[in-house]
């Protein structure tokens, strides 16, 4: 006996960005996040990016237009350090030893935004493929 193999097409949904493509857009807001609001235990920052309304496929009071992703709230030398890439992405540079960032002066940046897809699971265990943002540059416009 086979499964049902008839499907319904439904509305809704979204298109995935491009990868490998940079998307320009403006860092909104960066967000603490306790280590208790955290599935990994660890204290984060919750970076949230406006992406501008005249990027393909994404119009004026689209939910498409703010992404977001997570650093930790920690940065070192370490060259994984999600945070110390980010820092560097934006200025140019890696921190140092002994320098303080005030991340507060990153808010209202232009930035470029670049994604890959990754697969993964739905609150209802579906498989899904998602947005996961790479990179975050610096830009002048």
């Amino acid at each position: 006996m086979s499964k049902n193999l008839t499907v319904t097409v439904t509305e809704g949904g979204f298109d995935l960005h491009d990868e490998d493509e940079f998307y320009p857009g403006v860092i909104k807001d960066i967000e603490y996040k306790d280590a208790s609001e955290s599935k990994f235990g660890n204290a984060q920052f919750l970076w949230l990016l406006r992406l501008d309304a005249d990027n393909e496929g994404v119009e004026e009071d689209d939910e498409e237009r703010l992404v977001w992703y997570f650093t930790s709230a920690k940065v070192s030398t370490n060259e994984r350090n999600k945070l110390r890439k980010t820092v560097k992405w934006l200025t140019g540079e890696y921190p140092e030893p002994g320098d303080t960032l005030d991340l507060g002066d990153f808010i209202g940046a232009r930035i470029k935004v670049m994604f890959e897809h990754t697969s993964g699971t739905d609150d209802e265990g579906k498989a899904v493929t998602r947005d996961k943002v790479v990179m975050v540059k610096a830009s002048a416009k």
